[in-house]
């Protein structure tokens, strides 16, 4: 079954210096079966993720990510940002994550743009089509 392996890939990607709050993997699944991988890995050596420190729920206070952590963008925009890297065409791709139970809106913005056809969250039951 496709989930089943596509969640395997994803479990068995290792984040170099990954996310403290929450490590989130993405990853795109092209028309031709092409497999691209992002994640939302951290470049700043920090012991305690800032937004644990201030009591943040998910989904608020992701400038402590860039601010102090240095995390560049998310999984899913990582995720566009290697294929493109790599010359893979996305268009009518779809993406797929774990670790997360929603996309936020930029993300949403960033995946239409591209051509993802359909973004899945696999730890819940959020699926978006575009």
């Amino acid at each position: 079954m496709e989930i089943i392996a596509i969640s395997n890939q994803l479990a068995d990607f290792s984040v170099d210096r990954p996310c403290l709050k929450q490590t989130v993997k993405a990853i795109i699944v092209t028309q031709d079966g092409q497999r691209i991988l992002g994640s939302n890995a951290i470049n700043n050596d920090v012991d305690v993720c800032p937004r644990v420190v201030e009591n943040m729920p998910t989904g608020e206070g992701y400038h402590l990510c860039k601010d102090v952590c240095n995390q560049n963008e998310h999984a899913e925009v990582t995720a566009l940002q290697n294929a493109k890297a790599a010359g893979v065409d996305v268009q009518g791709a779809t993406l797929y994550i774990t670790g997360h139970t929603y996309f936020c809106d930029n993300c949403q913005n960033e995946m239409r743009k591209a051509g993802i056809k359909e973004a899945v969250c696999l730890d819940s039951d959020i699926k978006h089509s575009f």
